[in-house]
């Protein structure tokens, strides 16, 4: 048990250390992340940190984002980039602001029903919109993370580890965005578009990314613009036109 309790100080306290450091002070966890200089597993621990609880800062999502595109970064800082982003919080509630009819007294409202149900209706409908949560993306670049990570996943250059990270955050994403309603149509298809394609490449890369496989999972969840053939290679989502 003390072997344990041990192992369990060296390797977790740390980084729970770090985490509460980020949560209690994001101006310096973001300073050390944009220090290039600084240690690769503090910006990492503090990338991480950031990306899953301020991803909604615009300076958050721009350091990251640039980090993640930067094919110069540290490979790992860039892995655990695109890995903390699909477990970032991406949507949140927020109350609707005002309702698209004035304020009334009680009994002006009962006055306008008993002149016309169907008004009365409206009405109600109307101030009821006042009480109403409407779900917003938490990231206002979002589609940028989302074509970034799509672009590292179909690159040939990009080493295999981290294009099976990008791989795997995407299909993680894009369920994500299409369960909440609420997603960029384009990037979900500009995403589709990447998948297949390195999906229906032959090169070891591509296979051990393992797009096929998220490819055919995602047509299966029914993801919009993902199809599979039956026999589980992937097809793209428009037909190609006659050349004739």
């Amino acid at each position: 048990m003390r072997f344990s309790l041990s192992l369990f100080a060296v390797f977790l306290l740390p980084g729970l250390a770090q985490a509460a450091e980020c949560r209690a002070g994001a101006a310096q966890a973001l300073a050390t992340l944009r220090t290039p200089k600084a240690s690769p597993e503090d910006r990492s621990e503090q990338g991480i940190c950031l990306v899953r609880n301020y991803l909604g800062l615009p300076e958050v999502a721009g350091a990251a984002l640039s980090i993640i595109k930067d094919p110069g970064e540290d490979l790992f800082l860039r892995q655990d980039l695109i890995e903390a982003f699909a477990d970032a919080r991406l949507r949140r509630l927020v109350k609707v602001k005002e309702s698209l009819v004035p304020e009334l007294k009680e009994h002006d409202r009962e006055n306008l029903a008993r002149t016309a149900g169907t008004a009365g209706d409206l009405l109600a409908m109307a101030q009821a919109v006042k009480s109403m949560d409407e779900t917003v993306p938490v990231c206002a670049s979002e589609s940028q993370f989302v074509r970034a990570i799509a672009d590292i996943a179909g690159a040939d250059e990009s080493p295999v580890v981290l294009r099976a990270s990008a791989v795997a955050s995407l299909e993680k994403v894009l369920e994500r965005m299409v369960e909440s309603g609420v997603y960029d149509d384009r990037a979900v298809r500009f995403a589709q578009e990447s998948l297949r394609n390195v999906a229906a490449r032959d090169d070891a890369g591509s296979h051990f990314s393992g797009a096929a496989r998220s490819y055919a999972h995602l047509a299966n969840a029914s993801i919009p613009y993902f199809k599979v053939r039956s026999e589980g290679r992937a097809l793209a989502s428009v037909p190609s036109e006659d050349p004739r």
